[in-house]
């Protein structure tokens, strides 16, 4: 942000004489002009895989380094004394701070205090790395995503933020169900229930996912009808040992892909 500071001195009016007249002037104006840039920093974050740089995915129990880099970049001649970066992954259950790894500064819990070794000037850059295991998660949510937050004060007490996270996703199969019926009202003897179930990969594994064991009973007060989507081969019905539509089949998913079952049954007297 650049605007500017503008200061007007006037003078509203004065006297004189010219002869034997008195005489009055005035206004007299001048004006001084400073720009302002407020001051800029930036923070860059990176994540990189110990074992397989350039990569945008880490497996189960590999190994991060978390690059964090704060820049000066400030037009004007500003020096900041005090740098600290905010990062919620260092203290997520699914990750371990692996100690004796950390350079430029020191960490407590998810707080890092970076080394200024006498400050950060204009246009200069500091950079503080440490490494963590990744152990989990058993969820989808994408841990190393979370954002940093750097906060970068001067001796006068002023302070600036900036903020960054790292494009590097958790290799996880994660597979989902989604149930729905139809109709969703009350039925009555004889009437028709249409069951639909998708199955989806929402993992960020780079390999297609293997599909083991999948069943659904035929529920109490129906007989089966029929099948209207067989999920292209995948799935039948058997009646016994209990009615059930299973996967005849293996099959895999690919991330983003869905395989759709859709039956029917019909509800009888009792």
């Amino acid at each position: 942000m650049a605007f500017d500071i503008q200061n007007t001195a006037t003078l509203l009016s004065y006297t004189y004489f010219s002869g034997d007249r008195e005489k009055t002037g005035g206004p007299k104006y001048d004006t001084v002009v400073n720009s302002y840039v407020a001051p800029t920093i930036t923070l860059d974050k990176v994540c990189s895989v110990v074992d397989a740089p350039g990569t945008t995915g880490v497996d189960l129990d590999e190994i991060v380094t978390l690059t964090y880099t704060v820049t000066n970049k400030s037009a004007a001649p500003i020096t900041y004394t005090t740098a600290t970066i905010q990062d919620p992954v260092l203290i997520a259950p699914q990750i371990d701070v692996l100690a004796g790894t950390e350079t430029g500064g020191t960490h407590d819990k998810d707080i890092i205090t970076v080394d200024l070794l006498g400050g950060l000037a204009q246009g200069q850059s500091k950079t503080y790395t440490i490494q963590i295991k990744v152990t989990g998660p058993s969820t989808p949510v994408d841990i190393l995503h979370t954002k940093a937050t750097a906060t970068l004060g001067t001796a006068a007490g002023n302070t600036n933020k900036a903020f960054n996270t790292c494009n590097l996703n958790y290799n996880h199969a994660e597979l989902t169900i989604d149930k729905q019926n139809s109709p969703m009202t009350p039925v009555t003897y004889g009437q028709e229930i249409t069951y639909t179930i998708v199955l989806g990969n929402v993992g960020m594994i780079p390999g297609r996912v293997g599909v083991g064991q999948f069943v659904d009973l035929i529920p109490d007060y129906t007989v089966f009808r029929r099948i209207d989507n067989n999920g292209g081969g995948v799935f039948a019905y058997e009646a016994s040992p209990v009615p059930r539509i299973y996967n005849s089949s293996a099959f895999t998913l690919a991330h983003d892909e869905t395989r759709t079952l859709v039956f029917t049954v019909v509800t009888v007297e009792q």
